[in-house]
């Protein structure tokens, strides 16, 4: 977690190694802006932009030095899911791999969150809790 933050908190590796995941916590705990200002400090400055994706407002911290993007999306109070979770998606994309960032945002741009309701009606596999 990055400094400053607290609390229970859902962590999914999409790619292993710190290049590409997703953090889930719940918003009242106020961690989205210790994520804001962890992704301030990169190494150069990253560029800020914000961004909504499938009604989710983002704000998007972009970085590249030494042929390697860093990407940061962090979501916005307003847009915490239904039971008040929140969700920060990062990955690191590497210039060697021509497609990568590209295809990186291509799965970040379909993340969406579900209500419990459609929740338990969605096709797929519960992720296993691991415990540290």
């Amino acid at each position: 977690m990055p400094e400053g933050s607290q609390g229970l908190m859902y962590h999914t590796d999409l790619v292993s190694n710190d290049v590409f995941y997703i953090r889930t916590f719940p918003i009242s705990l106020n961690q989205d802006q210790a994520y804001r200002d962890t992704f301030r400090t990169w190494d150069p400055t990253p560029v800020q932009t914000t961004v909504t994706l499938n009604d989710i407002t983002f704000d998007r911290f972009e970085s590249t030095k030494d042929e390697k993007t860093h990407v940061g999306y962090v979501a916005q109070k307003g847009s915490a899911n239904d039971i008040g979770f929140s969700s920060v998606l990062v990955f690191t994309s590497d210039a060697s791999h021509p497609f990568e960032k590209e295809d990186f945002d291509k799965v970040v741009a379909s993340f969406a969150y579900f209500t419990k309701r459609q929740a338990n009606t969605m096709p797929g596999e519960e992720i296993p809790r691991v415990r540290n």
